[in-house]
């Protein structure tokens, strides 16, 4: 399977771990627009966080310990 990611931000990049995770003998690609912008707000989010922490395999309890 190939997935092309559009964008190098966080939300981009994250997602791309994310779908390398979920599905390993994916093809993902990420394309670069090169604007030289870096993207915030996107960890501020608790859905956001939510989906990250879910879909990554990580137990929140296990985290907070950790760090």
């Amino acid at each position: 399977m190939k997935i092309i990611v559009a964008g190098t931000g966080t939300a981009g990049l994250l997602s791309a771990s994310i779908l390398k995770y979920t599905i390993p003998n994916a093809d993902v690609t990420i394309i670069d627009g090169g604007s030289g912008v870096i993207g915030v707000g996107e960890g501020t989010f608790g859905s956001f966080i939510n989906t990250i922490i879910t879909k990554a395999g990580i137990n929140m309890v296990d985290l907070i310990k950790e760090v």
